[in-house]
């Protein structure tokens, strides 16, 4: 540590100065700057029963205006879901179709719920049935399920549904009847939709390829590796135009709406892309990709590596992990500190460490404790004792996922980790009541 700058005391007010100064920046002990607007506060924790799972989504269920969850508990064997179960987040439950059974709290892939291809749609509020729907098409299951607006409605009306096992997909309108289909798509991980010529219907992104509204195809990157990991899409400079982040599972590739690459970089095993305002202090947006490296000679365990680039291609900064058994993922968080146009990178599977923000020069702004448990088994295959033990003696955080949402209605985000056994939530305890709550007048001169 530098030797604190006694001699800039010269009054009380320079004293104060320098204190404070050291409080916010610790400039000169060579750490990260501190972020005041960053204080994460655990104030719930959920515990699952016997219906607890790693699958789990959030929305509103009963209109009430705040989320409720829903868990997907499914045979590992077959993966046909066994069990849907939604509570609150009191964790009180709501309704509960199917039996649970804890042996199918963890599975790889969500199918139909049995072999005869139907899709079952139930009443958010009670969990009753309200259509089921036996499917046409070529496909004998389906394990991808994407909400798109292709006729221009303003909102999703029609349904993609895909078989990764077949590389092929069928496009259904609100009735379920087909409307068009591809085959040999090379699906990738993450199809997603958006309107990229302005028309008001969704283009589709499916894995390499993208398609207008009717399945026509605009453009393919067939000779692009191995398949599509991750995508992510926005305007990264403001022009009206979006750029598109690929993870091609080997290298990082940055693309423009009509196809055309606008750099690429060799990685390992890239496995996701991220596009956001990292950066206050440059033009435009920047992209971030996480990489899944294989062990070095003086690693014990396998790593990610985290990298961001400009819009051209030049590297801001590289970051590698040595804590992971697998892969670390990634996802913007965009509502952390109130200031809408700052963006982070939320850090899940970290396996020695727990779930964490990065700002934009890859420093750890927040973390977010989660009880560490040593595994038995993880990602399907045996965990040896020598694995069970890591970095600083730490142990092997229980496999989790993180999410982000508004739990509360309170114009402020929360970071949800959860696992098949609880749920923790966190918020920013960093962010102050609005100034028309505290300055209430008769007279109010500012909301």
């Amino acid at each position: 540590m530098k030797e604190f700058p006694w001699k800039l005391l010269q009054t009380k007010a320079a004293f104060v100065a320098v204190i404070v100064g050291a409080i916010l920046n610790r400039s000169w002990s060579g750490e990260a700057p501190a972020r005041i607007d960053s204080n994460p506060r655990l104030v719930r924790k959920v515990d699952f029963g016997e219906y607890g799972s790693r699958h789990i989504r959030f929305g509103d269920l009963d209109g009430d205006g705040l989320p409720e969850i829903v868990l997907v508990q499914a045979n590992p064997s077959t993966a046909y879901i066994t069990c849907l179960t939604a509570i609150d987040l009191e964790g009180r439950i709501l309704w509960q179709v199917g039996s649970p059974d804890v042996r199918n709290s963890y599975y790889k892939v969500i199918y139909n719920s049995d072999e005869k291809t139907a899709i079952t749609i139930l009443d958010g509020k009670t969990g009753t049935i309200k259509k089921r729907v036996q499917l046409a098409g070529k496909y004998s299951k389906y394990d991808t399920i994407l909400f798109v607006d292709f006729s221009g409605r303003g909102y999703p009306q029609e349904v993609f549904l895909a078989d990764a096992f077949s590389n092929g997909f069928s496009i259904f309108d609100q009735n379920f009847k087909q409307l068009w289909s591809k085959q040999d798509s090379h699906i990738g991980h993450y199809p997603i939709n958006y309107d990229f010529d302005g028309d008001g219907k969704d283009e589709l992104l499916c894995g390499y390829a993208l398609y207008d509204h009717n399945g026509r195809e605009l453009w393919n990157h067939r000779e692009f590796p191995e398949h599509n990991d991750a995508t992510y899409i926005g305007d990264m400079d403001g022009d009206g135009h979006a750029e598109i982040a690929m993870a091609t599972s080997v290298d990082a590739v940055l693309l423009d709406e009509a196809g055309s690459i606008l750099f690429r970089k060799t990685m390992n095993h890239c496995q996701h892309a991220l596009i956001g305002k990292f950066r206050q202090d440059l033009p435009g947006k920047q992209v971030v990709f996480v990489s899944r490296e294989q062990k070095k000679e003086r690693a014990e365990f396998g790593f990610a590596k985290l990298s961001m680039f400009t819009k051209s291609g030049q590297l801001l900064w590289s970051k590698e992990t040595e804590e992971n058994l697998w892969v670390a993922a990634a996802l913007v968080v965009d509502s952390w500190t109130g200031n809408s146009n700052e963006n982070f990178v939320a850090m899940e599977e970290r396996g020695f460490s727990p779930p964490a923000l990065l700002d934009g020069e890859g420093h750890e702004i927040a973390t977010f404790p989660f009880p560490p448990a040593i595994l038995e088994r993880g990602e399907g295959r045996f965990v040896s004792a020598q694995e069970r033990s890591g970095p600083g003696g730490r142990k092997l955080y229980d496999e989790y996922h993180l999410d982000h949402l508004d739990c509360y209605g309170d114009e402020r985000e929360e970071i949800l980790v959860y696992n098949q056994k609880a749920l923790y939530i966190y918020t920013n305890a960093a962010l102050w009541q609005k100034a028309r709550l505290y300055n209430h007048n008769y007279f109010p001169g500012r909301r």
